[in-house]
């Protein structure tokens, strides 16, 4: 939940969201009080118009401005100043179930399972709901597995694993080093964060994520495989950590606001580049005359609301080509661009239009041109 929107200001509170009274109440001379001193006579004062805090998210101005100050240093990766600010909103109200939750979410992207569920259940105790009893459960269930996997560290990876020879892990280093590499040079971006990866047995990834049974990796904060299904180092698994080390990417580079079919269709794009991809479920689209729209494919709720697998293989593929043609027309530079556009809270359609000067149906028509050329249609 996005209370309001704020910007982080290290240890200042923002006076313009004080009410008339406290300011009245608060007033002193800046010039002749240290910043930690202005800081806490704010804070004494405004705790006496707190409101009540038995809602379970933030109540109070500067309550709302410190949290959301803190999802914008954790969208920008910077978690140590969301933790900062979290922590700030807590103070003005205790009972803040968004703030511990967020917490929780940078301890497990910290890789500190323990805090992480520390904080999930203070959330759920204050405000109950079923997305934070699944991530409480869910952390549970990867403390549990994750007791018995082994680390391999090799910056800037970690790797979590349950049993391989020290040859495949090197070996493994070394393709995920490469790959690495490579989508730094491709997307001119090196990230701040250290690079987590987690190998699972397919009964453990299958019990911790509920995927469908063709999902054969996700990131969510951590690159997670089910490398056992063919051995460590399989001939799928280069491609394999293309795509998902590329989710990595991308979630710095859009502060984790990229949309699902540029998401997907940038990782199938640098996928590609390690084992080409077939597009049989797209060229039969075309035959049949039922090629996803744009519109369709743009919007997240539908995307997200249709479990069939069919739909899902037609969402890749016409994703990826569509990212592609956007890469070969205007340069790989602004589908990088378009990342930020995105990171900086813009739709679709004012992010498109701002990147390449064409809004979604200039650039629909212009893409299903080349499509129709590569795959013709029926006449």
């Amino acid at each position: 939940m996005r209370v309001r929107s704020g910007f982080f200001l290290r240890g200042w509170l923002v006076l313009g969201l004080m009410s008339a009274a406290v300011l009245n109440s608060a007033a002193v001379n800046e010039s002749s009080r240290s910043e930690k001193e202005l800081m806490d006579g704010q804070k004494r004062e405004w705790r006496r118009y707190q409101a009540d805090d038995s809602a379970g998210v933030p109540t109070t101005s500067m309550a709302i401005e410190f949290y959301n100050q803190g999802v914008e240093a954790y969208q920008a990766h910077d978690y140590e100043l969301a933790e900062e600010a979290l922590h700030q909103s807590l103070e003005m109200n205790g009972r803040n179930a968004l703030a511990h939750e967020l917490l929780g979410d940078i301890a497990l992207a910290r890789h500190d399972l323990a805090q992480a569920k520390e904080h999930y259940r203070k959330a759920y105790l204050v405000e109950p709901s079923e997305s934070r009893r699944s991530k409480l459960e869910k952390n549970s269930k990867e403390i549990g597995i994750e007791d018995s996997f082994l680390t391999y560290e090799q910056e800037p990876f970690l790797i979590k694993y349950k049993a391989a020879e020290k040859e495949d892990l090197a070996k493994l280093s070394e393709l995920l080093d490469g790959t690495y590499r490579t989508l730094k040079a491709t997307l001119d971006y090196t990230p701040r964060s250290e690079l987590v990866v987690l190998l699972y047995e397919d009964q453990e990834f299958g019990d911790l994520f509920k995927t469908p049974h063709w999902v054969s990796g996700l990131y969510d904060g951590k690159v997670r495989l089910p490398a056992y299904r063919f051995g460590v180092l399989n001939a799928l698994l280069p491609a394999l950590a293309a795509h998902e080390m590329t989710h990595a990417f991308i979630a710095e580079l859009a502060s984790g606001k990229a949309p699902a079919w540029l998401n997907e269709g940038l990782a199938v794009t640098m996928e590609n580049q390690v084992t080409p991809r077939s597009l049989d479920i797209l060229r039969l689209a075309v035959k049949t005359k039922t090629v996803l729209p744009l519109d369709v494919m743009m919007s997240e709720k539908k995307v997200a609301e249709n479990q069939d697998p069919i739909f899902s293989a037609l969402f890749y593929e016409e994703a990826f080509h569509f990212v592609s043609y956007l890469a070969d027309t205007y340069g790989f530079f602004k589908v990088r661009r378009l990342l930020a556009e995105f990171g900086k809270g813009s739709d679709y359609d004012q992010a498109l239009r701002e990147v390449f000067k064409s809004g979604p149906e200039t650039l629909e028509k212009a893409w299903k041109a080349a499509l129709y050329k590569q795959f013709p249609p029926p006449a």
